[in-house]
């Protein structure tokens, strides 16, 4: 029996191989398809057009579910199929997805831009905080990357 085993395990490899390839090819052409057609604001990393929103840039439904919905599952997917990917950008991304639908619960800031925009700041914290494991980390990417960037703190009251 350890004869037929050592005989066909190139080809029991090679199988596995191949099955590894076809599984992280379909979880990768599916993310790729399910950003393509329900949610193309999902494509990635997020945090340069986060610092754009942040800074006063208005972009219709760059924030919304559909993006959080998709943008989640194409990173479980891309992230499964082993591509060399970052999850800290699209992290950010979806932090920032949930406090603007959350922001939107509360009319008070639902319809404050300033008021949406310090949210959005918070939440991109909460995100960089998630994806590094560094609450610190999160505090000091908002004041320095995040608020640095807005137009209603002036970069003089941080330092």
């Amino acid at each position: 029996m350890m004869h037929y085993y050592n005989k066909f395990s190139v080809w029991y490899y090679m199988i596995d191989f191949i099955f590894y390839v076809a599984w992280a090819l379909f979880m990768a052409g599916f993310a790729v398809s399910l950003v393509k057609v329900f949610a193309p604001y999902a494509c990635g990393s997020g945090i340069p057009e986060i610092k754009t929103i942040l800074s006063g840039f208005v972009i219709k439904g760059y924030l919304g579910k559909w993006t959080f919905i998709i943008k989640s599952v194409g990173l479980i997917l891309a992230s499964a199929s082993g591509l060399s990917l970052g999850k800290e950008g699209p992290m950010v991304h979806l932090a920032c997805c949930i406090g603007n639908i959350f922001s939107y619960l509360f009319p008070k800031y639902g319809l404050n831009e300033a008021k949406k925009r310090e949210i959005l700041s918070a939440s991109a914290a909460a995100g960089v905080s998630v994806a590094f494991g560094a609450p610190i980390g999160g505090v000091l990417f908002r004041f320095v990357q995040v608020f640095a960037a807005t137009t209603t703190h002036p970069r003089e009251n941080f330092f």
